[in-house]
């Protein structure tokens, strides 16, 4: 397999930006990749940030919230803090993404940790406005650079400039027409708090009083995952974070990630991100080195 082209996922601290007020928001974290070889990362959701994903070059799908939308080159994603989101790049096409993680954000009008209404459409299209965000994110990348910590002053002055350039943005964004039905919303909430667990869609089905066939055919409408594929990448996903930000066993992981076989969570992993987990963690903590 070709090797993966990436640039290190650089991680802050709020206080790591000098001249900061306590009020203002700050970058959790910022990427630049070619994911053309795989490697990317599944199901997921962060905590402690909302997320600006920016499609560089390529195209494929993207899901926020279990609903999905196509992507082309230019095209921006708004990830409001605690909201699943994936992605699944067009296969053999170049690939490349940036990703800006901002904390302690607060925008008028929205909760806490909130880029965008979570009734309007999270994707920006390709247009003059984002094309300016993707220059500012560009240049954030760029000087938060490994060995270039005094311009961290200056990438916090770009945030600054990102935010307020997005809440211009938003404004102007449509309420989405996709309905959301309240079955599959507490079905989705139910497995993100469930994963660990051993779900089947049978004892889902029970838990919301409805047929195993009836959940599963409404699942699939309205998030384009069946049910079985939604809670393999759920469960892949926490596995990738876990691998990436402790040094919890990989047969803890696995099992604390609904993978009560070893030898299944190896295979499923190495199928899916194209590394094993072991091998995935190595490149991980190279990356933070």
């Amino acid at each position: 397999m070709e090797e993966l082209i990436r640039n290190p996922l650089l991680t802050f601290q709020k206080n790591d930006f000098p001249g900061r007020r306590d009020t203002e928001p700050y970058m959790v974290h910022i990427a630049k990749a070619d994911w053309t070889a795989g490697h990317y990362q599944v199901l997921h959701r962060h905590e402690d940030c909302s997320e600006v994903f920016i499609l560089l070059q390529g195209n494929g799908r993207y899901t926020v919230g279990g609903r999905l939308y196509e992507l082309n080159e230019g095209d921006i994603v708004l990830c409001n803090q605690g909201v699943m989101h994936d992605e699944f790049p067009a296969k053999c096409d170049s690939y490349k993404t940036l990703a800006l993680g901002i904390g302690g954000l607060y925008i008028p009008e929205l909760r806490p940790g909130m880029l965008i209404d979570p009734a309007c459409t999270p994707v920006l299209q390709r247009s003059e406005q984002t094309q300016e965000l993707q220059k500012l994110c560009m240049m954030m990348e760029k000087y938060a650079s490994p060995g270039k910590a005094r311009n961290l002053r200056l990438v916090h002055k770009l945030l600054l400039t990102v935010v307020e350039l997005l809440r211009s943005v938003v404004h102007d964004v449509e309420i989405s027409s996709k309905e959301v039905d309240p079955l599959c919303v507490a079905v989705e909430q139910y497995l993100n708090d469930h994963f660990g667990e051993n779900v089947t869609l049978e004892e889902t089905a029970k838990q919301f009083f409805v047929s195993s066939w009836h959940l599963s055919r409404v699942f699939k409408k309205e998030t384009s995952y069946n049910f079985k594929q939604y809670l393999l990448r759920l469960r892949l996903g926490e596995a990738q974070m876990r691998l990436s930000s402790t040094d919890d066993p990989i047969a803890e992981i696995s099992r604390d990630c609904g993978f009560h076989d070893p030898a299944y969570f190896t295979r499923m992993f190495t199928r899916h991100i194209g590394l094993s987990p072991r091998r995935y963690r190595k490149m991980r903590l190279e990356e933070r080195a």
